[in-house]
Formats: C-alpha cells, sequence, structure tokens
C-alpha cells in the first residue's frame, strides 16, 4: 500500500484553502420537480462524504491504494467541512463538486435502524418501517401531479405505492412496461415455447369494449359496496383515475417506451436522460432511478471506486442536462443508499453492512454544506434537525423518518399529514 505523506496532505489542504467563496445565491422558490437516485446494495461513506483520515478505529480508502506512489487519497476541505477526493480513481466525484459545490449538500450520520437491504430501503423510501406506505416520490407525485398525466415514475422497480398506485407507474426492473405501453413490444417467451409475448394485443374497438366492461363492473360495485367515501369508494375512485391516468399516458407513450430496452435493465445513462425528458415534457413530477451495478462490496472493496466514478459520472452529466433546459433550480435531485459499510474491512477485504449512511442533496432550494455527522465509528451523532449540526449532549439521532419528512418539507407538502410527531430535517432547506 503506497504511503501518504503528512507533505502531501498538506500541500492538498494549503491548495484547497484558496478555492472560491461560497456564491451568494437568491432565495430559491419550491422545486417542482423531483428526482431520486439509488445506489442499491450500500455505499462506503468514508470514500468521499465521511472520511475518517487517519482513524486507528476506520478504514477508509487510503487502505485499498495501489503501489504506485503517484495514487494518493487528496483530502480537501469544501465549505467548513471535509470530504476526500481521489483524482486518480474517482475524478466524477471531485468534478460533482467542483461544479455543483454551490447546490449540494452532504447529510452524514442517518441511522437506518437496520442492517437488512429490503428493510434499509423501505425505512430510506417511505419513512416507515412499512413496504405498505407509499415512498416520498409518489407522495409527491400524487400531491403535485394530480394535472399530470401521472405523479410519479420509477425506474428503479425499489419504489413503494402504497395505497397511492392510482398516481404512480412502474417501468419494471426489465422494463415491463415497454410491452404495455407499446403495442409492437414484445418479450421472448419461455425457453421451452416458440412463442413470444404478450400473445394477445387487442385492437382499438377490442380496448375500448374493455374499458366498457371494467367500468361498468365498478359501477355495479360501487353501488352494491359503497360505504360512503370509505375504503370502498376510494378504490373504486382510484380505479377510475387510474383509466383515465392510462389514456393520458398512452398519449405520450412513446416518450417512455420506445428507448427501453424491453427485457433488460435500463442503464442509469438512460434512466437519467428519459428522467429529463419526462420532467420537462411534464409528464410526470417525479422519477426514480437505480444504479443497477451493486453497491454491495463484502468482498473486495476497492469496487467502491469504480461505482462512484460510473454513478458520478452520469450524475454530472443529469445535471448539466438539467442545468441547460433550465430545470436544475426547479428540481430536487436526491443521491441515496439505503446503508453504508462497516469503519472496517472483512476477511475477504470487502466490509459489512453498517446501519448509520450518508445522503446528498442537490439542486432547487439546496443549502449547500455538510450537515449531521458520525463518531470515530462512523457511528451517527445527535443532531439539531433545524441546523444539522452535531449536539454533544441530549438531543436525538438523526433518523429515516426525519429524513423522508424533511424531503416533504423542502418540496412543500405538510409532513405532519403523513409522519405525525415527526421531527423533519429541514436544516439543507433554503425556505
Amino acid at each position: 500500500m503506497a504511503s501518504i505523506s503528512r507533505r502531501n496532505f498538506l500541500l492538498a489542504s494549503a491548495a484547497a484553502s484558496v478555492m472560491a467563496p461560497r456564491t451568494i445565491r437568491a432565495a430559491s422558490t419550491r422545486p417542482e420537480h423531483l428526482i431520486v437516485v439509488i445506489a442499491k446494495g450500500g455505499w462506503d461513506t468514508t470514500f468521499c462524504f465521511d472520511p475518517k483520515w487517519g482513524s486507528d478505529t476506520v478504514e477508509g480508502p487510503e487502505v485499498d491504494q495501489s503501489e504506485n506512489p503517484d495514487d494518493l487519497e487528496d483530502l480537501r476541505p469544501w465549505h467548513n467541512g471535509e470530504l476526500l477526493f481521489n483524482d486518480l480513481k474517482r475524478q466524477p466525484v471531485t468534478d460533482l463538486f467542483s461544479t455543483w459545490s454551490d447546490q449540494i449538500a452532504v447529510i452524514r450520520g442517518m441511522w437506518t435502524g437496520s442492517i437488512v437491504h429490503q428493510p434499509c430501503r423501505i425505512r430510506l423510501l417511505t419513512g416507515t418501517t412499512s413496504s405498505t406506505r407509499p415512498d416520498f416520490a409518489t407522495i409527491f407525485g400524487f400531491v403535485k401531479g394530480v394535472n399530470n398525466p401521472i405523479g410519479s415514475i420509477d425506474f428503479s422497480g425499489l419504489g413503494y405505492s402504497g395505497h397511492l398506485a392510482a398516481s404512480t407507474g412502474s417501468v419494471g426492473h426489465r422494463s415491463q412496461l415497454k410491452a404495455l405501453l407499446d403495442p409492437d413490444a414484445m418479450f421472448k417467451g419461455p425457453s421451452f415455447g416458440n412463442y413470444d409475448l404478450p400473445l394477445f394485443q387487442p385492437t382499438d374497438n377490442e380496448a375500448e369494449a374493455i374499458r366498457h366492461v371494467i367500468e361498468s363492473r365498478a359501477a355495479k360495485f360501487s353501488t352494491a359496496r359503497t360505504d360512503n367515501g370509505g375504503f370502498n369508494d376510494r378504490r373504486v375512485d382510484d380505479l377510475y383515475v387510474s383509466l383515465d391516468r392510462r389514456q393520458r399516458l398512452l398519449a405520450q407513450a412513446l416518450d417512455i417506451a420506445e428507448p427501453l430496452p424491453i427485457g433488460e435493465e435500463p442503464s442509469l445513462e438512460l434512466q437519467a436522460g428519459l428522467a429529463v425528458d419526462l420532467l420537462e415534457k411534464g409528464l410526470c413530477r417525479a422519477v426514480t432511478l437505480q444504479h443497477f451495478f451493486s453497491w454491495d462490496t463484502h468482498k473486495s472493496n476497492f469496487l467502491q471506486h469504480e461505482r462512484y466514478t460510473d454513478m458520478f459520472a452520469i450524475i454530472n452529466d443529469m445535471l448539466a442536462d438539467l442545468q441547460s433546459r433550465g430545470l436544475l433550480e426547479k428540481t430536487l435531485v436526491v443521491v441515496c443508499s439505503e446503508m453504508a459499510r462497516t469503519p472496517r474491512r472483512n476477511i475477504g477485504y470487502g466490509k459489512d453492512h453498517w446501519a448509520h449512511t450518508s445522503q446528498l442533496l442537490i439542486g432547487g432550494g439546496v443549502v449547500p454544506g455538510i450537515y449531521g455527522g458520525t463518531d470515530d465509528r462512523t457511528e451517527s451523532l445527535p443532531i439539531d434537525y433545524g441546523t444539522g449540526e452535531v449536539i454533544n449532549s441530549g438531543g436525538e439521532l438523526f433518523k429515516y423518518d426525519n429524513f423522508a419528512a424533511g424531503i416533504l418539507a423542502h418540496l412543500d407538502i405538510d409532513p405532519e399529514v403523513w409522519f405525525p410527531t415527526i421531527t423533519p430535517f429541514t436544516a439543507a432547506s433554503d425556505f
């Protein structure tokens, strides 16, 4: 492993000290759009967002260095905090903060309440422990996307629609939505068959007849099982809303369907490009994306370098695309992962699951800076939810529900309606 000299550390710090001061920004307006990017599997926060330089208890990315004497980690302060960059290994991370530093908030020390993937994702996205509750992207699309063909679209396959399914659409991790929207799209049938799927595509007249039958059955059910605005009536109303939104969605189907690789995972690059297109055209309000390369590096933790490089290069391009179309100040971009990695490597030179992670907020209404914190074992510390400052005594941990409630508050949705009694994290919001 290459040594990291004090001289190199001091040179890096000195160079950083002449960075331009924070740009004074005009008062923000509430974001109109939301993009959620998920690094599935759990990123190692010590690689960038929460470095523990020279720690005796945490093995950061410096333990993965090669024998190249020029291959040095470069620790640079940013906006009264510290981030870890390495231009040789993770240039897109440097590019992200160099280009968008006046619009990025790093949120450290979010406690997940679990070290199991799905429970952590449920907590991260819904702010609860229940997979039957809608995620914050779905809630935003439901509340703010009434006049859009669809409230939110999920390319990741990881979202949760809950009781708001009528307002959202899932592409499916194998682009299954294309088969429903594009009449010419076909899935390969099973290996033992000599046919493709779907086996039947209705004509326009047949589709209208199907709709008539569905509406007739819904009307009969509503009459026979009405409960004065209760559960039954709400579900029938959802059905009518779904039928209407389906028609509006079909009218713009090729906006989504045409580029999708049917039967395959859409690349993050494709998802990001489609997301910007869909928001600009007003097809939806929120889009959820997934980086399909697993961050679950139980073996060979150095693969985190590649994951950061690949995902952050695409995020950089997406932010530039949003800015070129005048959408970045109108869009909140949430870059998140359901968990982090353990402080030290295991016997396989990987890192296991850790319940204290970091997230990024970028774009519309974000006050740049570094909020929250962890101790010398990267365990979450209590913070002030309004300022993001670590509280040395007393206080409460920054948890997944505070994060989700804070996202809704940032997007001008009353978090009390969706997360009663939960204090939203608002420190990074310019409102």
